[in-house]
């Protein structure tokens, strides 16, 4: 299948340039057997200097980004369930799944800018490639540990944080959450799951830090936003005490943030 190219309704600064370069090697990256590489590389003009949030999934969706070219939006510039899903969750605290900029896919369609009142996120994935189904009209196959161990070796998620350098993490899922915690806070075993941390997060109001070279950053694992997660993530949008604690988190000044 010809590859499709992504235009863009801007010019790239250095940190776009980055990302463009990190895209293009996930693009070309066939170490992992099983998963199905995407149709179409990566828009790097999803980043601006604003962006202080990274949310980290585990994996793609089918038709979303590997279609599309942006995270969440599939070839039409519609957001799935997954993506209205999360959007809701973001919208509590000032943030959303649309980017800084209009995105002119290769389809034709745009994805529009975000709201004024709304700050952007960079949302990227642990496994960079779409594992595959599980069976005929089932889900996403379960990563595979070496999967996750092969694409995290090459140190896509570790440059793609050094370039934003956010003031938060949002961990989504399960896999994101016990990979970020092993890898980066070198927890074995995982000392609380998704529901012991929002609990710790609601009783004391603060959220969990962690650092990467000199850029301290606060995180927060979250359930996944999918329909079929539902039951685990409704409850989340009820969650005030973890909300108030994200705004504080966003609004505070941390040593070696660098956004604007």
């Amino acid at each position: 299948m010809a590859r499709n190219i992504l235009t863009t309704m801007t010019t790239c600064d250095a940190r776009e340039t980055d990302l463009a370069a990190i895209f293009e090697r996930v693009h070309q990256c066939r170490l992992c057997p099983k998963v199905q590489a995407s149709e179409t590389k990566r828009a790097s003009t999803v980043l601006s200097t604003a962006i202080d949030t990274v949310v980290v999934s585990q994996s793609p969706a089918e038709n979303f980004v590997r279609r599309s070219g942006v995270q969440c939006f599939d070839k039409s510039a519609k957001l799935g369930t997954t993506g209205t899903n999360f959007e809701k969750f973001l919208n509590r605290f000032g943030r959303t799944l649309f980017p800084p900029r209009p995105v002119l896919l290769a389809s034709g369609a745009t994805v529009p800018e975000a709201k004024p009142q709304w700050k952007s996120v960079y949302f990227t994935d642990l496994l960079k490639c779409f594992p595959g189904k599980r069976g005929k009209g089932q889900g996403d196959r379960t990563l595979l540990d070496r999967e996750v161990t092969t694409c995290w070796d090459q140190r896509f998620l570790i440059a793609e944080l050094e370039i934003v350098r956010p003031r938060l993490v949002l961990l989504m899922g399960k896999e994101s959450w016990t990979t970020f915690a092993r890898r980066l806070l070198g927890a074995n075993p995982i000392p609380q799951t998704i529901e012991s941390m929002l609990d710790l997060v609601s009783n004391t109001g603060a959220l969990p830090r962690a650092s990467l070279g000199d850029h301290e950053f606060a995180y927060l694992p979250v359930h996944h936003s999918s329909g079929a997660n539902m039951k685990r993530f409704a409850p989340l949008l009820k969650r005030e005490q973890v909300f108030d604690a994200l705004s504080r988190a966003l609004s505070e000044r941390s040593p070696g943030f660098s956004g604007g």
